[in-house]
């Protein structure tokens, strides 16, 4: 049965314990009553995919249905569990995993599951380039803003607009641009670089890192509070070696949809 919490003392840390503990979704007070039966909604909603799934394949070992995840064994279930759980809620992810492990097709997975799937999910790899490009790429330009800014550009943040933005490699962020970003997740809205006007934004941020931040928080070179803001829900997807249960359905996945190509 999904929980949803309902408090008065909201936070980072509540909402992390609370979506740990397995709470469905939260809500602060005083809360809207349009908010709140949207959320039961999306719990009911969860329920009945759950009792279908069941239906349609009561010996199966897996009654998760999402694109290209293929899970047996129990760390990969527990992934699938985690994106069933997430995907309806508005809930900042930062997911865990070696390079090549999926940590983008989990967040197409947590994104196509959620209600903006009809909207923009918008992808960058934070590590691909330097750091002043990477700002023009995030929150825009004004013409003029630098050299070869000929004319306006809207960043990613404005593309995703109403949809998800994935930051791959959010590590590899540069201390003066994270300060930057924790003040779009604080005041949810972007400033181009070069500009003075601020732009209102509703976007969802997944995050991906395959080192753990919360130790870069601890040396001084990933900022605490923006690590804090990233880790409402965390994910780990272990390496293949780690779950070997998991081998076998993959290369028939992969060899019936080359089959079928």
């Amino acid at each position: 049965m999904p929980v949803i919490l309902l408090t008065a003392y909201a936070s980072v840390e509540t909402a992390i314990d609370a979506m740990k503990s397995g709470a469905f979704d939260y809500l602060t007070k005083p809360f809207k009553v349009d908010e709140m039966l949207a959320t039961v909604k999306r719990a009911e909603a969860c329920i009945e995919s759950d009792s279908l799934a069941v239906k349609e394949m009561p010996d199966a070992p897996l009654r998760y249905h999402f694109e290209n995840i293929i899970a047996t064994s129990p760390t990969m279930l527990h992934v699938c569990e985690m994106i069933q759980r997430v995907a309806p809620t508005a809930a900042t992810v930062l997911i865990y995993g070696e390079s090549g492990t999926g940590k983008e097709v989990v967040t197409k997975a947590i994104h196509s599951n959620s209600p903006r799937k009809d909207m923009p999910l918008v992808s960058i790899n934070c590590a691909a380039l330097p750091a002043d490009l990477l700002e023009s790429e995030l929150f825009g330009h004004n013409r003029g803003a630098f050299t070869g800014a000929i004319a306006d550009k809207p960043g990613l943040f404005e593309t995703a607009q109403g949809g998800t933005i994935f930051l791959d490699e959010i590590g590899s962020l540069p201390l003066a641009l994270q300060g930057k970003l924790l003040r779009v997740l604080q005041e949810k809205e972007i400033r181009r670089v070069g500009g003075n006007e601020t732009f209102p934004i509703d976007v969802r941020i997944i995050a991906a890192s395959n080192t753990n931040l919360e130790e870069m928080a601890a040396e001084g070179t990933f900022r605490t509070d923006l690590y804090y803001r990233f880790a409402v829900i965390t994910i780990d997807i272990p390496p293949l070696r780690d779950r070997i249960e998991d081998i076998m359905p993959l290369a028939q996945h992969f060899i019936q949809s080359e089959a079928v190509d």
